[in-house]
């Protein structure tokens, strides 16, 4: 009677590679979404520091 062979150890299977590739998946898509939301806060950043300058410039011309 033979013993039931096992994988060398550190061995990979279909679904290892599954899990891995879906974990990176979701690594790409976390890493989009943080890099939207650098954008967002940059953007709102902008409009309101040129809000802030369309107000002081109004603010001087009405002086």
């Amino acid at each position: 009677m033979t013993e039931p062979t096992r994988p060398p150890v550190g061995a990979r299977g279909p679904h290892d590679e599954a899990v891995t590739e879906h974990g990176r998946a979701l690594q790409r898509e976390i890493r989009a979404d943080a890099r939207h939301e650098r954008r967002v806060v940059l953007v709102a950043a902008l409009v309101a520091v040129l809000a802030t300058a369309a107000v002081l410039v109004g603010l001087a011309a009405l002086r």
